[in-house]
């Protein structure tokens, strides 16, 4: 068992040097990521880079830093097919840190998710969110967009003060279909 300060030290050292050493911090959070991410002071970056640092150690072997990675909003786990900015904010934030580890990420029109990406290339960056007590619990998944097979999956439980609470609050997703996307029967 590694001490508290031991834990920090590994941490700090592999930030310093991951651009140089290249993944050294998802390989480092890998073994014991669910002892960084704590109920407490919120900073959900920090715990959302943490997760995104996860997927990547976890999938280094099988995931191509140049396929695409297209984050899609967190699904509210009780209300399939209703999000919120939060949904937005949880993978638009871990899309972010997986382009700042390399990675090919392109993020989605919210106004016209059609658009973009094809929905069958590339893979998905997605989950759920559920509002518990203080807390949300995520599940966060990376799925091969042309088979649905999961490439790797991560949960997280991160701590709601009033804020995200508010960010919490689902919203329908509405978007615009071309005619010519539309069939006739």
């Amino acid at each position: 068992m590694i001490s508290l300060k031991r834990k920090a030290l590994l941490v700090l050292t592999c930030a310093a040097f991951g651009g140089v050493l290249g993944g050294c911090t998802a390989v480092a959070l890998m073994k014991e990521a669910g002892d960084y991410i704590r109920l407490g002071d919120v900073n959900i970056k920090e715990k959302n880079y943490i997760a995104a640092d996860y997927l990547a150690g976890l999938t280094h072997a099988t995931v191509n830093k140049r396929a695409i990675i297209v984050p899609e909003p967190l699904m509210h786990a009780n209300n399939s097919g209703m999000t919120s900015p939060f949904g937005y904010l949880v993978t638009e934030q871990i899309g972010s840190r997986f382009a700042q580890l390399g990675y090919n990420v392109q993020i989605p029109d919210k106004n016209n998710p059609a658009a973009g990406v094809d929905p069958r290339k590339g893979i998905a960056l997605r989950g759920t969110y559920l509002p518990s007590g203080g807390a949300a619990n995520i599940s966060l998944r990376l799925v091969n967009r042309a088979t649905n097979q999961i490439l790797g999956a991560y949960d997280y439980t991160l701590p709601v003060n009033g804020e995200i609470a508010e960010l919490m609050e689902d919203r329908p997703i509405v978007f615009r279909v071309q005619p010519q996307q539309v069939e006739h029967y």
